[in-house]
């Protein structure tokens, strides 16, 4: 199977992480502001997700951009608040992600 990352932990046996936060510090930040600073710092990579606590939202980078990963809740919402007005246009850009329960 391919890789695209080979840099990696190798360990011949499962651990037990006990703390109650990411292993990863990037997989959480305070402000959406923040995510730039993944980007401009040159520790982002195309793919990863991260949530934002100020937004309690998800981003996932796509192509350089941060896009809100929508949530079933998110799109409920969005459906909910839905206009009659046939030229309106979303300006928001979203990544749906599917979960099959």
């Amino acid at each position: 199977m391919g890789k695209k990352y080979n840099n990696a932990i190798t360990t011949t046996a499962g651990f037990n992480y006990a703390a109650q936060q990411p292993l990863d510090d990037r997989a959480v930040v305070d402000s959406y502001g923040d995510l730039a600073g993944l980007i401009s710092s040159g520790v982002s990579y195309e793919g990863m997700e991260v949530y934002v606590t100020a937004d309690k939202k998800a981003y996932k980078l796509i192509n350089e951009t941060w896009k809100a990963v929508v949530t079933e809740e998110t799109l409920t919402n969005l459906i909910s608040c839905g206009t009659s007005d046939p030229s309106a246009t979303v300006t928001s850009q979203f990544y749906f992600k599917y979960s099959a329960e």
